[in-house]
């Protein structure tokens, strides 16, 4: 299974208190924005939004074909075994 990366949440600060900052991916584009209360600017790299300030990140499953074949299966195995209601 493949994952990409497609936002990063950002603590600055310390245990007591801090501020959050966001890093977020447009699906459609693929550019990279950086969130910081009410502003929003562009990336000029990428790799700029995994940092040492990083508190959480955010993927999801790259869907291919053979993985999606192999979840139609699954999910049809599942039900005829009576696994899935």
């Amino acid at each position: 299974m493949l994952y990409d990366l497609y936002a990063v949440s950002n603590h600055y600060g310390s245990l007591n208190g801090g501020h959050y900052t966001a890093c977020v991916k447009n699906q459609i584009t693929g550019k990279w924005y950086n969130m910081n209360d009410s502003s929003c600017s562009e990336m000029q790299d990428s790799s700029e939004a995994v940092t040492n300030a990083a508190y959480l990140l955010f993927y999801k499953k790259r869907w291919t074909l053979l993985n999606y074949i192999l979840n139609q299966i699954y999910y049809l195995l599942a039900r005829g075994f009576g696994v899935l209601g």
